[in-house]
């Protein structure tokens, strides 16, 4: 995955661990990194079935990921529970599409539709 991509979504996984009060925004955007990878998982060794599961993913999800940018973007600080499961999702969705860098790099669509990009 693109050095530059994986940077900054760590640094918005890191912005998000720092909101309190949001547990249920911080766990949704968790939430989506592991339905991307889910999506990924189901269909690794075929990256571009691979690439679709992941668009088809967040095709589906957009509207609340939209939704979920507006209300992080208004918190303040988070846990670290919640950083460590942000690290956890993140890492598995590098591993689900570390052999398919397109749909590796969809991870760009999430922190554009979350507002992050």
């Amino acid at each position: 995955m693109n050095v530059r991509i994986v940077s900054l979504l760590v640094a918005v996984a890191f912005l998000l661990t720092g909101l309190t009060g949001c547990k249920d925004e911080v766990d949704k955007f968790t939430g989506h990194v592991d339905g991307m990878a889910e999506a990924a998982e189901g269909a690794k060794g075929d990256c571009e079935k691979q690439a679709k599961a992941v668009e088809t993913y967040l095709k589906d999800n957009e509207s609340e990921i939209k939704e979920l940018g507006k209300k992080l973007k208004e918190k303040d600080e988070g846990t670290e529970a919640q950083k460590e499961a942000i690290e956890k999702a993140v890492k598995r969705f590098e591993e689900a599409t570390s052999d398919c860098p397109e749909a590796g790099l969809m991870i760009r669509d999430l922190l554009a539709a979350l507002g992050g990009e």
